[in-house]
């Protein structure tokens, strides 16, 4: 089950054509893990630096559980936030409260995703459907779309902050160390696989190098 999960999300979003390092392949996959490896390394994944990152999220958590003064409650809603904003201060250096506008509209994407490509979609069971119905917007497939634009959107913008605010002595987190490697790379490589739509996941298929025979 877990691997039919995971080919149908990968073939869904090269249909889309939304696909980036997760589907991948060749000396593009190999150099994009190879260098998320490396910085992942660098910002203290695995390590104490990270630990730390956890603990301080859990400490938001429990400050937000205090409220509720020991009385039932739903603790769905801050359970999903507080795993991804882990993952938040890997990728883009910071943390969104949970009472966020944009964590809210985050969460509220996530949760689309999530029950698009879980296991018993249609898509997952018939995958030749599946752009069809992207295309014509049947079983609330329009509602993928809007989550996919709205999560695109929110990307590219914290792709502008993190270049507005680039320092090649200070690396803050993921998407600093792409931006860097991008720039290094722009002119010396003209097909290297670090581009902007790379780090949004938009890249199509179609223009990844093959790895050599």
């Amino acid at each position: 089950m877990v691997f039919r999960r995971a080919a149908s999300i990968n073939s869904f979003r090269e249909s889309l054509f939304i696909a980036g390092f997760s589907v991948s392949n060749g000396i593009v996959w190999r150099e994009q893990k190879n260098f998320a490896l490396h910085v992942m390394r660098d910002l203290g994944f695995g390590k104490t630096r990270m630990e730390v990152h956890i603990k301080e999220e859990i400490a938001h958590l429990l400050s937000e559980l205090e409220e509720f003064e020991g009385k039932a409650a739903n603790v769905r809603r801050y359970l999903a936030p507080s795993t991804s904003n882990n993952i938040s201060a890997l990728i883009f250096g910071r943390r969104l409260d949970y009472h966020d506008p944009m964590r809210m509209k985050l969460d509220e994407v996530i949760t689309e995703l999530i029950r698009f490509f879980r296991p018993t979609s249609l898509h997952a069971w018939f995958p030749g459907i599946k752009t069809v119905l992207f295309k014509l917007k049947l079983f609330d497939y329009d509602k993928l779309e809007y989550a996919i634009k709205h999560l695109l959107i929110f990307i590219a913008k914290e792709i502008d902050e993190h270049e507005a605010t680039l320092d090649s002595n200070s690396i803050r987190d993921y998407m600093d160390g792409f931006l860097l490697q991008m720039k290094q790379r722009e002119y010396k490589d003209p097909n290297t696989s670090f581009t902007k739509a790379m780090l949004k996941g938009e890249l199509p298929p179609s223009s990844e190098r093959e790895a050599p025979p």
